[in-house]
């Protein structure tokens, strides 16, 4: 005879209840398999790249300059200071030259190659202006066009886009330089 069970209101028999528990247990077993299979395509799937970085760096002699081999410059040892922290960073283009002046730069930068593919942009000019003798307002205006090159180079993220100061060569004791009073403050005024 079969054996009923009454719960509210419904009658269940024992071979409907089988059928229940082995719906539940069928439901658990593909359950399980389909988190066991997810886990192990997981598991086998290579993981995404990490990003790697790209950057542009504008400058003049003090970027590149002449006393020091590459490794030694301020370009090289930043790269090198983000892979020792392991970010993806490949080398980065380099625009910059002893005498080259801002004029230039801008010049350079209108190639369509350096369009859209970076992710910062270092700028660190003026030097070589001030050597040429090039005055404070003619360069301002020229700095200016070139910064706003520097950000289009960006996607027009004026954050990414980081400008050095001029080295104040003054400074250095052992180093030739008429008037450095004078020097000084052109240094400080560009």
């Amino acid at each position: 005879a079969p054996i009923a069970i009454r719960r509210m209101g419904t009658q269940v028999t024992a071979s409907m209840l089988k059928k229940i528990i082995r719906s539940f247990a069928l439901a658990a077993v593909l359950i399980v398999g389909y988190f066991a299979a997810r886990e192990s395509y997981e598991m086998t799937r290579p993981p995404p790249p990490e990003p790697t970085y790209q950057f542009l760096i504008l400058g003049d002699s003090h970027a590149v300059p002449a006393h020091v081999t590459r490794a030694q410059g301020w370009p090289q040892q930043m790269i090198t200071i983000f892979r020792e922290e392991r970010l993806l960073v490949n080398d980065p283009d380099l625009i910059a030259e002893t005498g080259m002046q801002t004029e230039r730069l801008g010049v350079e930068i209108d190639d369509p190659k350096y369009l859209g593919k970076y992710n910062l942009v270092l700028l660190q000019t003026g030097a070589d202006d001030i050597v040429a003798g090039v005055d404070a307002e003619t360069y301002r205006v020229k700095f200016a066009n070139l910064l706003i090159k520097a950000k289009s180079l960006v996607d027009g993220d004026s954050s990414r886009v980081i400008v050095l100061s001029i080295p104040d060569w003054t400074a250095i004791r052992a180093k030739p330089v008429s008037n450095r009073e004078k020097t000084r403050a052109t240094i400080d005024r560009f």
